[in-house]
Order: structure tokens, then C-alpha cells, then sequence
């Protein structure tokens, strides 16, 4: 039996007021929580299961449900279909979906989930419908978004977006945000992994990695590729404002650089992962992009590479091939003000060779992580390269 409704309840200790559990010795008071779950499974549907959690919030957020109800976002709170998540200013909620994705709504936004259902969870299929209504968002697809692309979109007031397995930013600027933002009204995209399509009325494009489009809000207006990136659409995913630093200016335009990273062996490829930035450009990046699902040590701490964001300058002058100047700054922990930068790097790159990081920059994060869980552990060597984008 799959009720994800009533895992919730019982975790929350939500059973109805008159069942009291107290006289019960432990094995009657654990048979009557499942003939409670059983209840309840029978009386909701199975569009009331969960659909994601809370797991961090800076600032300060609501959540409306689907009854109308509002109230505010705690970290732990399980969302449902038709629920509607809004941040104050100053605020970022990061949120789990039942497959696996990571939405981050970013300040002064408001997010509805339409529909979200899961094969793996008891749906007749996959599906994912998420309404950006305003404001800024991050998200890195799950099963849904990778397994059953045509079953997933992102609705905002004036375009649709589709995606095949990626991680993009949406930003919708109304009226009453366009002055903050300083940019036109409409929706904007940019495309950091994977791609999309992004549909407006008949007329649809498609987006490619490290692209940027944008939809005016006049009758008819088509997605454009926008040639100069805006800086809302180059923050961290926890980001609690909608403006960037000021950044290095890009090289020129498209000019893009490719870092590539490979574990124990630069002759095998199976475990290679790679980055895309704008030449020149700061940009921050997962560190799970970067590393895999890994584990760090930030402080004295043990933090999962999924909460990490890093700083990542790549620049080299325009037709220089001799070789890039890697950056790594400070990283950024979800679900925590402020930086951290304890594992800063930076490095001289030749054109097309692997260089040996195994001990510098964030690497030396997860080997101490490793060191501090075990007396005896094994880490690979680390190899990292860069290449320009053809």
C-alpha cells in the first residue's frame, strides 16, 4: 500500500483528535497507526499525497493551500497539488520534489503547483506542472523531467517552457517588478544545463545550454535570443536578492569555455563530468554539477554536495589559445547566509591538458570529509581540463 498522506500525518502526529494511543502497549499502539494509515488512505484521494517538502528557507515565506488556506513555510512542510509557495523579499525557498527535483523560488516570488505525479509514487503517470506567476526561480529537473519530457512544463503568465533533462532559471517581471529588475515586462530563461523549448502562443524555440531568451508581455510577441545575459539570470540558486555584484564584463559574446573534470585516470571517461561558462564571467555553479553526489568538509561540518554552490571565473583573452586562468572563489551553503571560503583555487590551465587537482580547492573538501569519517578510506585522483566551446 503507497499513502504518502497519511507517512505525513503520522510524522506530524496529526491522527483524528478522539483515537488516543496512551494504555496501548507497543505492538496494539503500532497496529492501530496502520489501521489509522489505512483509514486514511480510504478516505483521500491519491492526488492528496505529498508532492515535495521544504528543506530550507531564508527570510521568510507563506504557503497557500489548496483550500486557501495560508500559512507560514516551515522547513519540513510537505506540498501538495494546487499549493502555491510565495517569498517575501529578501527570502529563498529550496524545495524537494517527490522525483528527485530542486526548485529554489527566490525572492519576491509566487509558485503554484498545478500537478505533480510520479509512477513511483502510485501515479497512472508521470507528469509535472509548475506556474511561475512572478518573480525568479532555479530548478534542476528529477525523473519526471529526464523520463517523460513531454509530460513536463513550466507555465508562466505569457510562455511555456519544456525541458529534456537540465537546469534552468525562469524569471517573470510584471509591472510592479520591472523597476527592481530593471529590465522590459515578460518572461525570461536561461538555459545552464541540458535544453528546453520555450513556447509563446504558435511560435516556439529552443534553448540551448548557457542561452538566455526572453518573451515580451505584448500581444504576439515571439521568444527571442538575447545577446547580453541580464544579471538576474546569473545568481546562485539560494539567492536572496534579485540583483547581481558587479561581475567581470563578458569577453565577447557567446564566447563560452568548458571545464571538464575526470576521476582516477585521465584516459577513462566514464566518470567525467563538465561545466559550461561564459568566458570571463563569474558564475556560480552546483557543486554537484561539478563533483557528483559527494560529501564535504566545510568547517567542522559534513555537508552533502547538493547544498553547495560555487564561485567560477574561467577567462581567457579572445584569440588567445595558450591556455585559461581557473578561478574557484567562495561557496555558498543552501540554507545559510553568507559565504564560505575555506576551499578558494586558482590555476593556470594549457590548452588541452589535465592538470592534477586532487588535493587543491574543493577536492581537498572531500578528502578531508573522507579522512574524518574513517580511518582508512580510498579517493581518487582528481583531473581537471578546459576546453573552448565549438
Amino acid at each position: 500500500m503507497d499513502c504518502s498522506l497519511t507517512d505525513d500525518l503520522s510524522q506530524k502526529g496529526h491522527y483524528p483528535a478522539n483515537i488516543s494511543l496512551t494504555g496501548f502497549s507497543a505492538v496494539r499502539a503500532n497496529t492501530l497507526r496502520w489501521v489509522v494509515a489505512l483509514v486514511l488512505c480510504l478516505m483521500f484521494p491519491a492526488s492528496w499525497a505529498n508532492v515535495g517538502s521544504v528543506i530550507n528557507i531564508l527570510g521568510n515565506a507563506k504557503i497557500q493551500k489548496r483550500t486557501g488556506q495560508t500559512s507560514p513555510a516551515i522547513r519540513g512542510d510537505f506540498l501538495y497539488e494546487g499549493d502555491a509557495v510565495w517569498t517575501e523579499a529578501a527570502s529563498n525557498v529550496q524545495i524537494r520534489m517527490i522525483d528527485g527535483a530542486m526548485v529554489w523560488v527566490r525572492p519576491s516570488s509566487e509558485l503554484k503547483i498545478d500537478a505533480y505525479k510520479s509512477t513511483d509514487r502510485g501515479g497512472a503517470r508521470n507528469e509535472s506542472s509548475l506556474r511561475l506567476l512572478s518573480g525568479s526561480m532555479r530548478t534542476v529537473t528529477g525523473m519526471i523531467g529526464k523520463q517523460s519530457p513531454e509530460n513536463y512544463r513550466l507555465n508562466t503568465p505569457n510562455a511555456t517552457i519544456g525541458v529534456r533533462g537540465t537546469e534552468f532559471d525562469a524569471v517573470y517581471v510584471n509591472v510592479a517588478s520591472a523597476g527592481q529588475y530593471r529590465a522590459e515586462t515578460g518572461t525570461y530563461h536561461r538555459v545552464y544545463q541540458g535544453s528546453t523549448q520555450i513556447r509563446s502562443g504558435q511560435q516556439e524555440i529552443n534553448v540551448s545550454e548557457g542561452q538566455a531568451v526572453f518573451v515580451g508581455t505584448q500581444p504576439n510577441s515571439p521568444p527571442v535570443r538575447l545577446q547580453n545575459i541580464p544579471d538576474f539570470l546569473n545568481l546562485p540558486p539560494a539567492a536572496t536578492t534579485i540583483s547581481a555584484a558587479p561581475a567581470n564584463p563578458v569577453v565577447a559574446a557567446r564566447d563560452q569555455i568548458r571545464i571538464f573534470v575526470r576521476y582516477g585516470n585521465t584516459n577513462i571517461s566514464s566518470g567525467e563530468t563538465s561545466v559550461q561558462v561564459d568566458n570571463g564571467r563569474l558564475s556560480w555553479v552546483p557543486v554537484q554539477q561539478l563533483m557528483g553526489q559527494t560529501a564535504l568538509l566545510v568547517g567542522s561540518e559534513v555537508v552533502e554536495s547538493n547544498r553547495l554552490n560555487i564561485a567560477l571565473t574561467a577567462s581567457r583573452p579572445v584569440g588567445n589559445q595558450a591556455g585559461v586562468q581557473l578561478q574557484m572563489g567562495d561557496m555558498q551553503l543552501s540554507g545559510r547566509q553568507g559565504v564560505v571560503g575555506q576551499y578558494r583555487m586558482s590555476l593556470e590551465l594549457p590548452a588541452a591538458t589535465w592538470v592534477e587537482v586532487t588535493d587543491r580547492g574543493p577536492w581537498q573538501g572531500v578528502k578531508k570529509a573522507l579522512a574524518a569519517s574513517s580511518s582508512r578510506y580510498e579517493f581518487q585522483k582528481v583531473f581537471i581540463m578546459a576546453e573552448e566551446k565549438k
